[in-house]
């Protein structure tokens, strides 16, 4: 049997921020880098999966290495319910051969906001008492 050092490797978790994008915004890219992981060697056999839940996957898009999230869709009519909230968005390390490493995810926050619901929001929640008082 053929042991590979990497799949069984430590990683250093990075600090993500949190990440808010408002609808009819230019498109963000956002680009992560590669964990630390030990052995060393291993740092570039790794893998990265990032997970986007279904209700911001509409707007919210990783490309094939895991390492870059792109917010962009400002012509999107969302099928989705909820996308105009706080998502949970998890970047993970696995080992080349897909293995989960062990502490190896970072769990980080992305906002999307649409103003006209924002704004809609804030009017229901505004009370306005008229007191018309005659003479």
């Amino acid at each position: 049997m053929i042991y590979d050092d990497c799949e069984a490797a430590t990683a250093t978790l990075p600090t993500i921020k949190d990440v808010s994008w408002t609808k009819g915004a230019k498109k963000l890219v956002t680009e992560f880098t590669k964990f630390t992981v030990d052995p060393v060697g291993c740092k570039d056999r790794m893998k990265y999966v990032l997970t986007i839940p279904t209700a911001a996957s509409e707007y919210v898009k990783a490309d094939s290495t895991g390492l870059k999230m792109t917010i962009d869709g400002d012509k999107v009519v969302p099928k989705q319910k909820g996308i105009w909230a706080t998502h949970s968005v998890v970047l993970k390390i696995q080992g080349p051969a897909g293995s989960d490493i062990a502490s190896g995810s970072v769990t980080f926050k992305v906002t999307l906001i649409d103003p006209a619901v924002a704004t809609a929001k804030t009017d229901a929640t505004k009370k306005t008492v008229t007191t018309n008082t005659k003479k």
